[in-house]
């Protein structure tokens, strides 16, 4: 019983010497050996490219200061980073694939954009817009614009939205992609902007002693330029009234200068004016008062 045993047992251990000696588990354990080598391999090319982009993107944003200054974007050292990260992890990963673990990258990352490019649509556009306009480098913080029919000032641009200011006070996101494809107005683009109203004077009114107040209050005034000189046209003989444009130009960067408050103030003074020279701003019901006081005609 005893010798049956021992020989049961002697064959089984034959059996698992010859089993784990065998060239298939071998070529398995030299596998896995292997494929864990070439992933440590990887990731130190990877963490490698990494290490070499981030410095890449600190030196260009070095650079960009000394050059620019303070008229750099903040978003323009944010695209800056991410562009150096994403782009390094992108070639550690291309050089992995490619030469460790012997894979087309091209068709790997063709088959990845395709479906990004579907799943994403609306975001890579406004990625894109948003880097175009940064480094394009057209509108600033501070901005007055409108787009859209929605106007406000610019109080930050991002990657893929900017952000405006309305008129009352509210916050509006405006996708960059709506920038580049939409007709914008800035109001703040240059330096030198005009602005006009009209103003309605009585046909009896002498037209050239009101043209001369109007430019008088305007040339008065600090906010309005001298060059271009400003300008007081006839507009129309309206029915009631004869029609005088008022121009001027300011310089919208002017800080402590609001265009809006200017031209109320003009407005405002020409009026005190009119009245006190005799200078008559009719209304609808005046003239009809003058008609019923004229003298009936003869038959």
């Amino acid at each position: 019983m005893r010798t049956t045993m021992v020989s049961f047992l002697i064959a089984q251990v034959g059996t698992s010497s010859k089993v784990s000696s065998s060239p298939g588990v071998l070529d398995d354990v030299l596998s896995t050996f292997s494929f864990l080598w070439n992933f440590a391999l990887a990731l130190a090319v990877i963490l490698t490219f990494w290490a070499l982009g981030k410095l890449i993107g600190a030196r260009i944003i070095r650079a960009l200061r000394q050059s620019k200054g303070d008229t750099l974007y903040p978003d323009m050292e944010d695209l800056i980073r991410r562009l150096a990260f994403y782009g390094a992890i992108s070639t550690g990963g291309a050089v992995a694939l490619q030469f460790i673990f012997d894979i087309d990258f091209l068709q790997v990352i063709g088959l990845f954009g395709l479906g990004i490019s579907f799943a994403f649509k609306d975001l890579v556009e406004n990625l894109i817009a948003g880097t175009v306009i940064i480094l394009q480098n057209r509108f600033h913080i501070g901005d007055f614009i409108k787009v859209g029919g929605i106007t406000g000032k610019i109080m930050e641009i991002q990657t893929r939205a900017t952000i405006l200011k309305g008129v009352d006070g509210t916050e509006i996101i405006i996708p960059n992609a709506d920038l580049m494809s939409q007709v914008v107005t800035s109001y703040t683009a240059h330096h030198q902007r005009r602005t006009d109203f009209d103003i309605s004077v009585s046909f009896k009114s002498d037209l050239e002693k009101a043209k001369k107040i109007a430019e008088e209050v305007m040339l008065a005034h600090d906010h309005v330029l001298k060059k271009p000189k400003p300008q007081v046209i006839l507009k129309k003989l309206g029915e009631y009234a004869v029609v005088l444009s008022v121009r001027f130009w300011f310089d919208p960067h002017e800080k402590g200068k609001s265009w809006i408050a200017t031209k109320s103030f003009l407005i405002s003074e020409i009026k005190r004016r009119y009245d006190a020279e005799g200078i008559i701003i009719p209304f609808p019901t005046e003239v009809f008062m003058e008609k019923e006081q004229l003298p009936p005609e003869k038959a």
